[in-house]
Parts: C-alpha cells; structure tokens; sequence
C-alpha cells in the first residue's frame, strides 16, 4: 500500500500524536540517563500512571524508548534529539505540539476564511511561546551565520532586528562583525525570553532589547536620527501588509 496514499497518510497521525504528547509532558528529558518505572515517569510527570504507562509502551513500539524488566530508558539513536537539556535538542518539536491544536481547527477555518480561535501572539499564552521562540532559535541558530556572511556589514556600527524572536540572527550578525552593536524590538511577552538567551549566550551589552509592537509603536530610540526611524517603520510597515493585509494600523 502506498505510504503517502490517504490510508498511509492517515495511519501517520496516531504516531504523531503520541510522539507529541510525550513531547508536551517532557517524558524523554524525565527519563534522562536513568532506567525508570512507569509509575516512577508518571510521579515525575504528574500524569497518571496506567495511561503512561500505556504510552511509553507505545514509544517503545516506535523504538524512541527501550524496555527491560519494566525498566525504560531513553534509546542512544534519539537521545539528543529528544531530551531539552540536549545542546541537540530539536526545538521545533515543542512548538509542533502547539501547532497540532491549530492544524484540528482547519476545517472551521476553511469553511470561514479565517483562523478559528487564534488570538493574537500576546494572548497566547507561554506555553505556547516559549516553544515557539525556541523552535524559532534552533532554526535561527542554524541559518544566522550564513545569513550575517550575505550581509555589507563592514562599515556597520548599530543593526535593528524588528520581531527578532530570541535574538539568534542579531547574535550572528554581532559575532560577525567586531563592534557591531544591536537592538532586538519584539512584544512585551517575547524580549524577556530573548533577554535569556542574549544572557546564555554572555552577548549582554552587546545585544539589547527594545518592547514594542512594530506595526503601530514608535521604533527604539537608540537609531538616533528621527528620519532613520521614519524610514525603517514605513518599510518594515508596508512589507508587513503585503504579507498580511490585515495588520493593524497604527
């Protein structure tokens, strides 16, 4: 049967969501090095524990755990990916569960045109954010360095970066050129999480924070010429609404 036919489609969800779930719990990161029980994952999940044990069984299944004498343990094949403590922990993860709410809503959105129940970024909520800014890391991480190499940076002393998340294409930049200085704006809710990473990464000083909404409040007053930020507000602006021609107007 074919794999990417609707039935092989199909039979992939179930496996999603388990994946997911255990994701959401941290049951991978709980487990860690140790050989535990089910009952003694569920103690540290606060989750019940015949329901986990029944998922853990089933991530034994998919070989992302491994079983012996009703001992698990996390498999060596998977375990950086998996584990959040891991520097290879694939971030994107997190915020995939959050997306899966999302993705069951989209027959109502098809059928109004619109997002069903998703409110804007700053109603959210952290536990949608958090993984959601660190899925937006991991990729930041991967891509910075060869972003920053496209970029005329060499007479560069101050850079701007609009909605910059956790800070990761700013760090790149800064790291790339020597005395180079920047500002991430971003929402009241996001700076201090960027705050943490800039903090991580011992670039505090160097990388700064600004809160504000782009589309509608005035730009960092660190870009020290008004026309400068006249100019970079417009633009980012007017680029915002081509992609979304319902951002909010200020």
């Amino acid at each position: 049967m074919d794999a990417c036919g609707p039935a092989g489609t199909q039979r992939r969800i179930p496996a999603s969501r388990v994946l997911l779930t255990a994701i959401e719990l941290r049951l991978f990161t709980l487990i860690g090095e140790e050989r535990l029980t089910s009952t003694e994952v569920a103690e540290k999940a606060g989750s019940d524990p015949r329901a986990t044990d029944r998922l853990l069984n089933a991530l034994c299944a998919m070989n992302m755990l491994a079983k012996r004498d009703g001992l698990f343990k996390n498999t060596g094949r998977d375990f950086g990916y998996l584990v959040d403590s891991s520097p290879d922990y694939a971030a994107g993860l997190g915020h995939t569960a959050g997306m899966w709410h999302a993705w069951t809503t989209l027959t109502d959105t098809v059928r109004a045109g619109r997002a069903a129940g998703r409110g804007d970024i700053n109603d959210r909520g952290q536990a949608w954010l958090e993984p959601f800014i660190a899925a937006m890391h991991y990729r930041g991480c991967l891509q910075g360095d060869a972003i920053a190499a496209l970029l005329p940076l060499e007479d560069a002393e101050l850079m701007l970066d609009l909605g910059g998340g956790s800070g990761a294409f700013a760090m790149a930049m800064v790291r790339r050129k020597l005395g180079l200085r920047a500002v991430v704006f971003d929402l009241p809710n996001v700076v201090p999480i960027t705050q943490r990473y800039v903090d991580e990464a011992g670039l505090t000083g160097v990388v700064s924070t600004a809160t504000g909404d782009y589309l509608v409040d005035p730009l960092p007053a660190e870009l020290t010429w008004s026309s400068c930020r006249r100019s970079c507000t417009a633009t980012a602006r007017r680029r915002t609404r081509r992609c979304w021609p319902g951002a909010p107007r200020p």
